[in-house]
C-alpha cells in the first residue's frame, strides 16, 4: 500500500512539472539601443522571477523625451509596458529594422522545451494622442527577433506612450499520461500488489 500510495504522489508530481515555468528562476536582463540617445537605468543584471515586476529601465530619446520601461515575467509570459515622459510622448523610426529599442533576456530556463513565442496581447491608454498616432499609423510596431529555448529578443521601431505587451510561450508541454491512463495503470499495480499479497497469506 505505500508503494501504491508513492506511486499516486510520484504522478502528481510529474503532471504539475509537466508545463514550462520561470517562476524562481534567476534570468538576466538588457536595454540595447541602436536610434542614439542614452539608457538612464540598464535592467538589472540578475533578478529571480516572481510575483513582482522583474525590470524597471529607462531612457532619453535624442528628442531628449523621457521613457520608463517595465517588464514582469510569469510562469510561462512575460509583459512589457511602455510610458514616456507626458500623455503626448511617441517616437518613431521610418525603417524596418525594429532597432529603436532593443529588450534582450538571458540565462532562460523553461523546466521543458518550447516550440515558439507570440505576441499575445496589446494595449495602449493615453489621456493624449500617443495611442491615436500609434493607430493612426497602423503598422506592426514590435517584432520578436530571436527566440531560442535560453534566449529572447524584442524589438520596436517606436514608442508609444502607455503601451503594454503581452508575449506568451507556445508549446511549453511535455507528453504525459491523460489523467483515464494514470487511473488504469494505478489500479493495475494496485491488483498486481493484492494478488502478492493474497498468496504470501
Amino acid at each position: 500500500m505505500k508503494k501504491l500510495i508513492s506511486l499516486i504522489a510520484l504522478s502528481f508530481c510529474v503532471s504539475l512539472s509537466a508545463h514550462a515555468s520561470l517562476i524562481s528562476d534567476t534570468i538576466h536582463g538588457e536595454i540595447q539601443n541602436d536610434f542614439g540617445g542614452s539608457v538612464d537605468q540598464q535592467f538589472s543584471s540578475n533578478v529571480v522571477v516572481d510575483s513582482n515586476t522583474e525590470f524597471t529601465g529607462s531612457y532619453t530619446d535624442v528628442f531628449n523625451s523621457l521613457w520608463n520601461f517595465n517588464v514582469d515575467f510569469d510562469s510561462d509570459s512575460f509583459v512589457l509596458n511602455i510610458n514616456g515622459s507626458s500623455d503626448w510622448a511617441n517616437a518613431r523610426m521610418s525603417d524596418s529594422f525594429y532597432s529603436i529599442m532593443k529588450f534582450s533576456f538571458t540565462d532562460l530556463d523553461w523546466g521543458v522545451p518550447v516550440q515558439s513565442l507570440a505576441l499575445t496581447g496589446y494595449s495602449c491608454v493615453s489621456t493624449g494622442f500617443s495611442c491615436d498616432i500609434r493607430e493612426l499609423i497602423g503598422m506592426d510596431n514590435v517584432k520578436i527577433l530571436d527566440f531560442t529555448n535560453s534566449e529572447i529578443l524584442i524589438g520596436l521601431n517606436g514608442l508609444y506612450h502607455g503601451e503594454t505587451y503581452e508575449f506568451t510561450i507556445n508549446g511549453g508541454q511535455v507528453s504525459v499520461p491523460e489523467s483515464s491512463s494514470l487511473l488504469l495503470l494505478l489500479v493495475g499495480l494496485f491488483a498486481v500488489m493484492l494478488k502478492r499479497s493474497v498468496r504470501k497469506q
